[in-house]
């Protein structure tokens, strides 16, 4: 990912056509010395974070720290940034340990969007983690004098490691690089790194000391001169901002200091494992269902209590409409990894599929129960008591996630519609307006722009309301909600013939929505 120069405070050497070496600083005060317990590398600590959600799909690097049971990454991996600070956190996600070739899961326990970092606390510990280092120093000069000369590391989990990864493939690769500068961005501290072999998908990794083992940053983007754009500086967020994370998550910061080893054994097998699960990550993002349950009968195989192995299949299940099987591979899974939120979520995912929408909300309210944080988990509610005709109950689980989350396009979206169905035309387009300013025109995204329209359509502006229909039908011209909605609203205005015109583009769409097509009846019955 890369940060525009808008957003950096940039340093002199960068502004210039001539790099300058660091100048002298002053002598720092005396520093707390971190150190790795013996024979960690920092790659067997370095983590994958696998990240899927109504906003979106990817993945990133992070660390392990503390008693092996927090992880630090990029706030950017854990949130959809919809840019100027704001952003819409992740609850519960997957974390890859190379350690143990094992998902755990983690939840988002605090997020910090202008130093771009964030803290998650998974449901195990004693995995092998990392000391991290000047927490407790804020002065830019100070750490400049400390880690000038000094060899440092970065390392990251690449993302081109996909369908065909193998097990000699798998680990998490190191960088060899040096401090250039501090700087700032926004208001955040940063350190810019010398140009090396960075690679997509290391958003998250850790900036460690080559003698001590310890973090002294959280690498988060590049940075490309304008003079030289060929060169690619690595830039990362400096730690102490760290420590506030800590505080509001009820941890210690100076007990990060001193990891203890690890109390979890490593997997004689952890590369395979590794291998066997960044291969079905990728299979089940391009939709390679049938591939990803073969990987996962496998491991079943080698594990048969595999609570991993069984979320999977149930996804994997789900995704092919066989909701009956899902829901018995979820079941599976949920006895296996008790405590856990994703298992009943996905549960209540796919009973909401088979419109069992009662049964459905029991499960995101136990998911609920685990893990508060999670906006995904309140959607699904919300949509299990709003097919229940629970409209009330519905807007309040909404209400509470938007104040949670108010960042958050789906949320406002959904609340939108519910105000719309009991026509409350005013407030929906409040935040709906809201959804479509965080959205913009991506195009993932298109049908919160139908929604707005509509919702500009009650309050009688009907200008706007086809400008942000004809905005979707030039996008996307087979959004057959749009063209439906655009017709309608021509056969108001009395323009049958651009009514016509609408319907006929309808009517020749690959695939035409069922709820549509039963209506397209009454828009004929008008233009008679």
């Amino acid at each position: 990912m890369t940060i525009s120069a808008r957003r950096h405070q940039i340093p002199a050497w960068i502004a210039g056509v001539v790099l300058a070496t660091l100048g002298a600083a002053s002598a720092p005060p005396p520093a707390v010395i971190a150190d790795a317990p013996a024979g960690i590398d920092p790659r067997d600590a370095t983590v994958l974070i696998r990240v899927a959600s109504s906003l979106r799909r990817g993945r990133g690097s992070g660390f392990v720290v503390g008693d092996g049971g927090w992880v630090v990454t990029a706030a950017h991996v854990v949130a959809a940034d919809f840019g100027e600070g704001r952003m819409a956190s992740e609850g519960a996600l997957l974390v890859l340990s190379p350690w143990t070739g094992h998902w755990y899961e983690g939840q988002v326990r605090a997020v910090d969007p202008q130093a771009d970092l964030a803290l998650l606390r998974l449901q195990t510990s004693g995995l092998p983690a990392l000391p991290i280092a000047d927490m407790e120093e804020r002065d830019p000069a100070a750490l400049a004098a400390r880690w000038k000369g000094a060899d440092l590391r970065l390392t990251g989990f690449p993302a081109e490691l996909g369908s065909e990864a193998q097990p000699d493939q798998v680990a998490a690769e190191t960088c060899p690089t040096k401090l250039v500068e501090m700087g700032h961005r926004g208001e955040a501290s940063v350190c810019f790194l010398q140009p090396g072999k960075v690679r997509p998908g290391w958003s998250g990794g850790p900036v460690t000391r080559a003698d001590t083992g310890a973090v002294i940053a959280v690498f988060h983007s590049v940075y490309r001169p304008k003079q030289d754009p060929s060169q690619a500086y690595p830039c990362a967020s400096v730690l102490f901002q760290l420590a506030l994370l800590l505080k509001a998550a009820g941890a210690i910061p100076g007990a990060f200091a001193h990891p203890p080893a690890p109390t979890l054994p490593r997997a004689p097998d952890a590369a395979e494992r590794v291998a066997r699960q960044i291969r079905s990550l990728t299979l089940a993002a391009a939709g390679d269902w049938r591939k990803v349950e073969t990987e996962q009968r496998e491991n079943l195989k080698l594990e048969p209590e595999s609570a991993d192995a069984h979320l999977l299949l149930g996804l994997a299940r789900a995704a092919e409409g066989d909701l009956d099987a899902a829901i018995s591979e979820f079941r599976a899974a949920d006895t296996r990894r008790p405590g856990s939120a994703l298992v009943p979520l996905h549960l209540g995912l796919a009973l909401e599929k088979k419109g069992d929408h009662a049964a459905a909300e029991t499960e995101f309210r136990r998911a609920l129960e685990r893990c508060p944080r999670d906006t995904e988990i309140r959607l699904g509610l919300a949509r299990a008591l709003e097919e229940q005709t629970r409209l009330a109950d519905a807007e309040k689980v909404l209400v509470e996630a938007r104040d949670r989350s108010p960042n958050h396009p789906a949320v406002r979206y959904q609340l939108g519609l519910i105000q719309l169905r009991q026509e409350r035309g005013a407030e929906a387009l409040k935040e709906l307006r809201n959804a479509v300013d965080l959205v913009g025109e991506r195009e993932a995204f298109l049908n919160i722009h139908v929604a707005y329209a509509r919702a500009l359509e009650m309050q009688r502006r009907y200008g706007e309301a086809e400008r942000e229909y004809r905005l979707v039908t030039r996008r996307d011209p087979d959004n057959g909600e749009a063209h439906f909605y655009l017709a309608n609203l021509c056969v108001k205005l009395n323009r049958k013939p651009d009514a016509r015109l609408e319907l006929e583009r309808l009517r020749r769409l690959p695939a035409l929505d069922t709820a549509f097509a039963a209506k397209l009846k009454d828009i004929e019955e008008k233009l008679k």
